[in-house]
């Protein structure tokens, strides 16, 4: 699976157990718990499938699957991240997890072309490993069974990730693919993400009903730990689709967003000016106050400073003594718009939570981090 990697996204939890292509690939503790669960799972299907096996070796076959389908899913992984790095990407992370791994990178110009180009590269990987291994394993069988039992097993493994992964719903691959087929279509991103991410939603419904209506309506009860992991797989695709629905919306406010919109006008002081140049400067109009030294930005005045000195004594009050310091980088261009915008916010917002807007120098507004978090919501 892939998802959008915006530049304040933190890296997920779990193990760092190496850098590929620059991002850190990490793997989640809950891993050894699930290849513990289906190693214990497929040893009566390996002692099924090689009667007279001794337990020990049907443990290691059960135990080796689950390492090379976790290979396998690590191999679907790295080529969404190789794609996009070729398309000109940053790969924020590559994470092995319970029900299987994620890339996440930035999507920065890439296109419905490109994204589409990158939703395919993982499954066309365990295609093609699938179709290797399923060649693989025929003249084994003949020969070493225990040899061809495991690599048809990885083969039919490979094959199922990729044909699950094309399912055209998100946070699937085939969701992504089916978002940049209806961008493309439409010309919105927007419209796309939201159409899959239904879709998924949907699935996620549907998995559900497979594992516990179609049971039911054929007069069986349902397996217990077949109902388990299909409601972990469900949940987790509900949850995916989700989240690609609330990225789309603020894809879509982010479109919006612009200093006039989120800005707070301010207006600019001299630093060496009184806190009765300050109020002066409030005065007839909603503003802010920026201190400027030379030009340059270097404070911005705290209404609640300022509203603790006596009227008495503001002429004597500086009024670098009520304001709080702008640092170095805490500025955005005031012509930005939209994505362009909250990339230069983002970046500022690292140094501060209250930057200044500026318009071919001249200060016009500040902006504040909840302000901003606000809008898009």
């Amino acid at each position: 699976m892939t998802s959008p990697a915006p530049a304040s996204l933190p890296h997920s939890k779990g193990w760092v157990i190496g850098r590929v292509l620059g991002a850190p690939l990490i793997l989640q503790p809950v891993w050894f718990l699930v290849a513990a669960v289906l190693t214990a799972v497929l040893v009566p299907l390996v002692q099924s499938a090689l009667p007279g096996t001794a337990t020990g070796w049907t443990i290691l076959v059960a135990a080796t699957f689950v390492v090379v389908l976790f290979a396998s899913v690590l191999a679907h992984e790295l080529a969404h991240a190789w794609v996009a790095t070729r398309l000109g990407q940053r790969v924020h992370e590559i994470v092995l997890s319970a029900l299987g791994g994620h890339t996440a990178f930035t999507r920065g110009g890439l296109g419905p072309g490109g994204s589409a180009l990158v939703a395919l590269a993982g499954p066309l990987v365990n295609l093609v490993l699938g179709g290797a291994l399923l060649a693989l394993a025929q003249p084994l069988l003949a020969t070493h069974r225990a040899a061809g039992v495991l690599v048809a097993a990885m083969a039919s493994a490979n094959l199922v990730v990729a044909a699950f992964n094309l399912v055209p719903g998100l946070p699937l691959d085939g969701g992504q693919l089916l978002a940049s087929l209806v961008w493309r279509l439409t010309g919105r991103q927007h419209t796309g993400t939201v159409v899959a991410a239904w879709v998924g939603r949907a699935l996620a419904v549907g998995l559900l009903g497979w594992a516990l209506v179609l049971p039911l309506a054929a007069g069986r009860s349902p397996v217990p730990f077949t109902v388990l992991w299909t409601l972990a797989v469900a949940a987790a695709v509900w949850s995916g689709a989700s989240g690609a629905l609330r990225q789309a919306r603020t894809q879509e406010r982010a479109g919006a967003l612009s200093v006039e919109s989120v800005g707070r006008p301010a207006r600019a002081v001299p630093a060496v000016a009184s806190a009765a140049d300050v109020v002066a400067a409030l005065t007839g109009g909603s503003f802010e106050v920026v201190l400027v030294d030379d030009g340059v930005p270097v404070a911005y005045v705290d209404r609640g400073a300022l509203a603790s000195v006596p009227p008495h004594a503001l002429a004597q009050t500086p009024a670098w003594s009520v304001a709080a310091p702008l640092h170095p980088g805490a500025a955005v261009d005031a012509d930005l718009r939209g994505t362009d915008l909250l990339t230069a916010l983002v970046a500022a917002f690292r140094v501060q939570p209250v930057v200044v807007a500026l318009a071919e120098g001249r200060v016009v507004a500040l902006l504040v981090d909840g302000d901003v978090a606000r809008s898009l919501r």
